[in-house]
């Protein structure tokens, strides 16, 4: 059984996990399109990426 600490740490968690994922994608964007900018990088692998050949498009909800 888990103590009650433990399960007000997960309920947390669990709460801010959507604002996290959120800001995760984000970042994983920026990133993305600065790469997409440079010779230094050849290949990227970004799902959804509109420069990317054969790239699965989706809309995020």
């Amino acid at each position: 059984m888990a103590a009650p600490f433990d399960c007000w740490l997960a309920l947390r968690g669990l709460q801010t996990l959507p604002l996290g994922m959120q800001a995760h994608c984000e970042g994983a964007r920026r990133v993305a399109e600065c790469t997409a900018c440079t010779s230094a990088c050849r290949e990227r692998a970004l799902p959804g990426a509109a420069r990317r050949s054969g790239a699965l498009s989706r809309k995020v909800k």
